[in-house]
C-alpha cells in the first residue's frame, strides 16, 4: 500500500472493510480519525482501545446534538438525527434540536451513544473543545 507523504492524518469512513482499515494503520503511523456510520459507542471505543484509531468520530448523531459537549460531560443517549430535514435551507434541522435542559418529544434514539474521548492529538482542536469542557482525556 503506497502511503502519501506530506499528509497530517487520515480520515477514513469504515463501511465494514475490516481487513483494508487494519492495513491502513499497519502501513499509516501518523492519527487516523475513524467514522463508523452505522456503530455503535462500544465498536468506536473499541477502534481507539486497540490503536485501530486514534479517534472515533461521532457523525451525524453529533448533528442532532447541539449540547454534544453537555451530553458526553454528563454519559446521556444523544437525540437522532432526522435526515429529511438535513440540508432543507432553513434552520429546520439545524437549530431546533433539543437540549439536555429542554428536550422535546422525539422517537427513541437507534443508537443508544455515549461517548468517551480519547486519544486527541495533543494541540488539535479536538483536545482544545474537550479540554475547555472540562473533559478527562486519555493518553497513549
Amino acid at each position: 500500500m503506497r502511503v502519501l507523504a506530506g499528509l497530517t492524518f487520515l480520515h477514513v469512513t469504515h463501511h465494514g472493510e475490516e481487513a483494508f482499515v487494519a492495513e491502513l494503520r499497519s502501513a499509516w503511523s501518523g492519527p487516523l480519525l475513524l467514522t463508523r456510520p452505522a456503530g455503535t459507542v462500544e465498536e468506536r471505543a473499541a477502534d481507539v482501545g486497540s490503536i485501530l484509531a486514534d479517534l472515533a468520530t461521532l457523525g451525524r448523531p453529533a448533528l442532532a446534538n447541539p449540547d454534544v459537549v453537555d451530553r458526553l460531560r454528563a454519559g446521556t443517549g444523544f437525540t437522532s438525527p432526522d435526515p429529511t430535514t438535513s440540508h432543507g435551507g432553513d434552520a429546520e434541522g439545524y437549530t431546533d434540536y433539543p437540549t439536555l435542559n429542554r428536550r422535546k418529544a422525539f422517537p427513541p434514539t437507534e443508537h443508544d451513544f455515549r461517548a468517551t474521548v480519547t486519544r486527541p492529538f495533543r494541540g488539535s482542536s479536538v483536545d482544545f473543545h474537550a479540554r475547555s469542557a472540562g473533559l478527562r482525556l486519555v493518553g497513549r
